[in-house]
């Protein structure tokens, strides 16, 4: 009966069928549509096997349901082929979600198996081979090949939304498939079209749809990748969730192999919670996401479970050797993120800062605005950079003794791509914050470096401009060879550039910037301490740091004229630095009458709004122009 390759074929399709679903799945679309296409197929083999035996048995059968066996064979092979177009795109949301593509495809389906069914189809039996042919056959090759046609067009036309792997896999088995029809086409007798499917299926699941692929190995629970793509399918889909964030500390102090133990101990716990995903997510992490159609049931049941998880994991593991601390991040309703990319970064935002939390943060919707305008000003500094949007504004120093400006104060602004100004305040603890800082305070450095070149400060009246290092610029050990390669570059004298410290507790390189402070004096530049009177160790910052000048912050600047004990230690402390040998800069000062004052108990240099505002380049130096001369 020449069925041996179909039966061959029918046993590998159950086979699939059985390893697919024995184990739990994660349900993203993409298996569900690779799952419909193996079935189709392999009811397409089954058909295929019971029309030959109808063939072969004409003469003892009604010739009808032969010619129904034959009929629906040729329509799962339609079925099958479309299915396998849809497969190739689940990777893309747009094709996935257009309703005028379903549309095509199911008017193109429906025409197909109207011709299949009522196209003449005829049948033969001949030297031990069994086929049909006829005008329905040739509809069906024509139908099926349109199908291969597209799938493959949409592997060049839509390349780079693709996976790159599932790209080359899926030209494979299409290729098979047409390499099998054409044969098949001009040699009816040799069955090898589903065989060449089955081939192409096998190759699909060994490479994308095996169940294991989506297991963590370790634990056994869904792995982080699969969870990804979970995430991203639930907002795709507009499909309503919960879930709940375990983070759990990463110190240990066990060994390796108890590690696996406690690990396996946490998941056979957490697996309890059958209305949940459960996936193994960053370290030690895991992630519970409950996906039930209706919103108050997914509320319901993890605000049940995250009661109980945090009472099981206050206790401890591994025989009551082990306590591990333990932060949750629990979203009630994971629809007020808007996408799977903002769930995400709020996901690493937290974790990377579970000091913040204690216990258990719920993410509403004020932590969901907080972390988009956060990360607003994150792109915005990103491009600001990329863009040469860095500006630099100078603050005039009033020298009192001099009575005239003898130094400013070069700060960063950032001028947003509308046109605005963003302040310091906006921009700078978040630039601090993820790593941004760095490159700001070199650009300014930089432009400052032109600036005094361009307009040769001297010529104005001004010694020097005091500039700003961040904490990481402080701990930076190739900070002072980078700017002495500017100096050089820009044919700076260093002893234009006063370079301004702030007492921080956070500093954990000191030596670095020692040696930092030393390379730069060695060279001609000297050091200021900023905002003295708000840190922790004033003092001792003041003795162990080589500065010449000290900078009142504006608080105890304010404070002096409100209190008589902050007047009294203000008026000691200046007394204490002049002895030092110091120049003392008064920050914030608003109203000129306070001057006088200020210089009588020792005050060098007055800086704030009484004078002037921070001031682009144009405007210092017309300032500065008309104020020394």
């Amino acid at each position: 009966m020449a069925v041996e390759i179909q039966l061959c074929a029918l046993a590998v399709d159950v086979l699939l069928i059985y390893f697919f679903v024995r184990n739990k799945n994660v349900g993203l679309y993409s298996g569900k549509i690779f799952f419909y296409t193996l079935l189709t197929h392999t009811f397409g083999m089954f058909f295929d096997v019971l029309s030959v035996f109808g063939i072969t048995n004409s003469s003892s059968m009604p010739e009808y349901v032969t010619e129904i066996l034959c009929r629906l064979y040729l329509i799962s092979i339609i079925l099958y082929m479309l299915f396998a177009f849809i497969y190739t795109y689940t990777d893309i949301a747009k094709l996935r979600q257009s309703k005028a593509l379903k549309t095509v495809w199911v008017l193109f389906f429906s025409l197909s198996v109207a011709l299949t069914t009522v196209l003449e189809i005829g049948f033969e039996y001949k030297n031990r081979h069994a086929y049909s042919y006829g005008s329905a056959v040739n509809a069906t090759y024509i139908s099926s090949f349109v199908c291969l046609l597209a799938t493959i067009i949409l592997t060049f036309t839509h390349s780079s939304l693709m996976n790159i792997r599932k790209k080359r896999v899926v030209r494979l088995w299409v290729s098979l498939e047409i390499i099998a029809a054409v044969v098949q086409f001009f040699y009816p007798q040799l069955l090898v079209v589903g065989f060449a499917a089955t081939m192409g299926l096998l190759i699909i699941y060994a490479e994308f749809e095996n169940v294991e692929v989506h297991l963590n190995q370790e634990t056994g629970c869904f792995s982080s990748a699969s969870g990804v793509a979970f995430l991203k399918e639930l907002y795709e889909r507009n499909v309503p969730f919960s879930a709940i964030l375990i983070h759990n500390n990463e110190e240990w102090k066990i060994a390796q192999k108890e590690e696996g133990s406690v690990l396996l101990e946490m998941t056979e716990y957490l697996s309890r919670f059958t209305d949940a995903k459960l996936f193994h997510s960053f370290e030690y992490d895991f992630v519970l996401y409950y996906d039930s159609s209706d919103p108050k049931e997914n509320l319901s049941r993890s605000g049940r479970d995250i009661q109980d998880i945090m009472q099981r994991f206050s206790q401890q593991w591994n025989n009551g050797k082990l306590k591990i601390e333990t932060k949750y991040i629990y979203f009630p309703d994971a629809s007020v993120v808007g996408e799977h990319t903002s769930f995400t970064r709020i996901y690493h935002y937290y974790r990377e800062r579970v000091e913040s939390i204690t216990g258990l943060l719920t993410v509403e919707k004020e932590n969901v605005d907080y972390i988009k305008s956060l990360y607003e000003t994150v792109n915005e500094i990103k491009s600001a950079l990329a863009e040469d949007r860095i500006e630099v504004a100078y603050q005039p120093i009033y020298a009192v003794k001099e009575e005239k400006f003898l130094s400013a104060e070069a700060l960063a602004r950032i001028r947003t791509k509308d046109g605005k100004i963003l302040q310091p305040g906006a921009f700078i603890p978040i630039s601090e914050e993820f790593g941004l800082v760095d490159a700001i305070g070199l650009r300014v450095f930089e432009k400052l470096c032109r600036f005094i070149k361009k307009e040769d400060i001297q010529s104005l009246g001004l010694q020097y401009v005091e500039i700003n290092l961040s904490i990481s610029q402080c701990e930076d050990e190739e900070l002072a060879e980078k700017f002495a390669q500017i100096f050089k570059r820009e044919n700076i004298s260093p002893e234009r550039v006063n370079f301004e410290i702030t007492e921080r507790s956070q500093l954990t390189k000191k030596t670095t910037l020692l040696e930092n402070m030393k390379s730069l004096m060695d060279i001609g530049s000297e050091f200021s301490l900023d905002d003295f009177g708000t840190g922790e160790s004033n003092l001792s910052y003041v003795t162990s740091m080589p500065v010449k000048i000290v900078k009142f912050d504006k608080s105890l600047v304010n404070d002096y004229f409100k209190s008589s004990r902050a007047k009294l230690v203000m008026t000691y402390t200046v007394k204490m630095l002049k002895e030092l040998g110091m120049d003392i800069v008064a920050e914030g000062v608003e109203e000129k009458e306070k001057i006088d004052e200020l210089s009588k108990i020792g005050i060098d240099h007055i800086q704030g709004y009484c004078f002037s505002k921070p001031l682009f380049e144009k405007e210092f130096v017309k300032f500065i122009k008309e104020n020394n001369h």
